[in-house]
């Protein structure tokens, strides 16, 4: 039983894809856990969100045993203990594969369990996915522009403007994106946050 697996990122047209034969007799799948992270043939991160909700709920089970056995004597701890198990989790990695969620259904889910913490007084403040999302990518950007960073090369070119216009977070040209899957890849996504 061999540990190596492969995958095929594929577009949907099932007419132009052409199955070849496994690589080095590996076996051909259509998910693979890396780093973490659940990766479908797709693009879809539906299997990932559904393991990462359940690991959620586990984690908010333990937090009622917990409470339940005096760790609410200090609102402060429970609200610490919360974000190392459960904020935590869903922001691993989440600027990678958050922007291609499906925002009314995919996000709506994330947002319900967050609602849900915060129902249970496991939280102070009432977080979204969107939030999440948008501030560790916003910092990541900022931290980009700077030109001894590993990610900057991945960053279109500089704009050259003969004109003043007002300020503006990136004075880099706007990526042309021929496809969705393009357009909602990390590096691009940033320039629309």
């Amino acid at each position: 039983m061999s540990k190596t697996n492969e995958i095929v990122f594929r577009r949907s047209c099932p007419v132009r894809f052409h199955q070849s034969a496994s690589f080095n007799g590996a076996e051909m799948v259509d998910h693979v856990k890396s780093f973490g992270v659940m990766l479908q043939h797709k693009l879809n991160f539906e299997l990932h969100l559904s393991c990462l909700l359940k690991q959620c709920s586990q984690r908010m089970y333990l937090l009622r045993l917990l409470c339940s056995q005096g760790l609410s004597a200090d609102h402060l701890n429970t609200v610490t203990v919360y974000h190392a198990l459960v904020v935590s989790r869903i922001l691993y990695s989440l600027p990678a594969w958050g922007v291609f969620l499906n925002a009314s259904r995919q996000s709506g889910r994330i947002d319900a369990t967050l609602k849900r913490v915060y129902k249970c007084v496991f939280s102070n403040k009432l977080i979204t996915v969107t939030e999440l999302l948008t501030q560790p990518s916003t910092t990541l950007f900022r931290k980009m522009q700077n030109p001894s960073h590993c990610l900057n090369p991945l960053l279109p070119p500089n704009k050259s403007v003969n004109y003043i216009l007002r300020n503006c977070d990136s004075s880099h040209e706007l990526p042309h994106c021929n496809y969705t899957m393009h357009e909602k890849s990390f590096v691009n996504c940033l320039f629309n946050m």
